[in-house]
């Protein structure tokens, strides 16, 4: 993944496009290449460098974008980033709750449902990689 990318996402930072790929795109993968390419070089090239919004506050309004899109393949991907640029998991909560609002209560509830998952996996995963909280 380019630099930005992998700053943004951390470690474990997705293929562009991946996540949204279509179980039946698997038999087709070229018609998947143009586009991720194009995406990412927009996103990471072009938006997250830029110095108006912090790369906390871009990820607060990514993930309320998404939720609010119902977007639930990308969603584990950019909790994680979130995590990264700074957001503690109390204020993703916090923020899915708001959202709750907003983008109605379905979709929160399975937004809620994927940040869960995604931070016990987070959790689970440095455990086994023998970190520790203190």
């Amino acid at each position: 993944p380019p630099p930005r990318r992998r700053a943004v996402f951390g470690g474990g930072a997705p293929a562009p496009g991946a996540p949204a790929a279509a179980p039946a795109a698997a038999a087709h993968p070229a018609l998947l290449q143009p586009f991720p390419r194009s995406r990412a070089g927009g996103a990471w090239g072009g938006v997250w460098p830029r110095p108006e919004l912090s790369r906390r506050e871009r990820s607060i309004a990514t993930l309320a974008s998404l939720v609010t899109l119902g977007a639930e393949h990308e969603l584990a991907a950019h909790v994680r980033g979130a995590l990264t640029n700074g957001l503690s998991p109390e204020e993703i909560v916090e923020l899915l709750q708001h959202l709750a609002i907003y983008a109605g209560m379905p979709r929160a509830n399975r937004a809620v449902a994927i940040a869960r998952d995604t931070l016990i996996a987070i959790e689970n995963q440095s455990h086994h990689n023998g970190e520790d909280d203190s």
